[in-house]
């Protein structure tokens, strides 16, 4: 009886050295996304991976229709996640991306690279399913808007701010 709990002492001691020797848990990050930004609505894809207090995301987000504040932005974030409470995380991050803007189905349209801050909070954060991320990213240009107008005189510009709901898979 004594050899049975000392074997399965020391197996659960051993398992659990095991365990904290592979590091924190890695979750998947994928997820669909509504976007509000100050260029009309928008819908948007998010993949990415969570390990530990860091999230790192590819972001694709389409919005503003066809009207001259229309925007495609593909991106790359990363951020840190804090925890709030039970279940709740406070994300702080940035990122880097792409940025098509103005008449994106139709000419003119403009290409230039932008910083892209941003705040949240991720709720359900140690789910495998169902988390929800809300947060509030800016919009940064690296470079002077190209093309401020179409032939026309309709001005094209970028979105300043957008706001995301996402609903990870």
């Amino acid at each position: 009886m004594r050899v049975r709990f000392l074997l399965a002492t020391l197996l659960a001691v051993s398992t659990s050295a095991v365990a904290e020797e592979r590091g924190p848990a890695v979750r998947q990050f994928v997820g669909l996304s509504a976007v509000a930004a100050d260029s009309g609505f928008g819908l948007g894809a998010q993949l990415g991976l969570r390990a530990g207090p860091s999230l790192l995301r590819l972001t694709l987000d389409i919005g503003g229709g066809s009207s001259n504040r229309g925007y495609a932005l593909g991106a790359l974030r990363g951020g840190v996640l804090l925890p709030l409470g039970v279940g709740a995380h406070f994300l702080a991050g940035a990122g880097i991306g792409s940025l098509s803007y103005g008449f994106i189905f139709d000419d003119p349209a403009a290409s230039l690279t932008v910083a892209l801050p941003e705040v949240g909070i991720l709720f359900g954060g140690d789910r495998t399913f169902g988390r929800v991320l809300l947060g509030v990213t800016g919009v940064i240009p690296l470079a002077k808007v190209a093309h401020p107008a179409d032939s026309f005189g309709q001005t094209i510009d970028t979105p300043k701010v957008l706001f995301n709901a996402v609903l990870s898979l």
